[in-house]
């Protein structure tokens, strides 16, 4: 093993950032900074009325998206022929492209309209 002094054996001694605690405690500062920074974020955007109406569709899509799942568009008929558009989008794929879709003209109606920081 390695040299021994004061008891304790060199080759058993890992530097801080090797051990898990280490790794897990340079993690937890990066997860308070991440959490911190989204803080901000999120209290400029509810202080900003476009940004109410922004979180509040994403949030009414989520509900929905939840809403179909939950009713069942997604599952195969009884018939067991899936329900296809345009001869190969399933509705599990036209849902989720829906969702996408939905999220991304929202950012860029907000970003590029109400964006308080321009």
């Amino acid at each position: 093993m390695g040299e021994r002094r004061h008891g304790v054996s060199l080759g058993s001694v890992r530097p801080a950032h090797l051990t898990v605690s280490g790794y897990l405690d340079s993690h937890i500062d990066l997860i308070k900074i991440l959490q911190f920074l989204m803080f901000l974020i999120m209290k400029e955007m509810l202080r900003h009325t476009p940004g109410r109406v922004y979180l509040i569709a994403l949030l009414l899509s989520v509900v929905v998206f939840i809403a179909i799942l939950v009713d069942g568009v997604t599952t195969v008929p009884e018939s067991g022929e899936p329900i296809v558009l345009f001869g190969w989008m399933t509705m599990p794929l036209v849902i989720g492209v829906a969702f996408v879709l939905f999220w991304l003209v929202a950012y860029l109606i907000y970003f590029f309209v109400f964006w308080p920081y321009r």
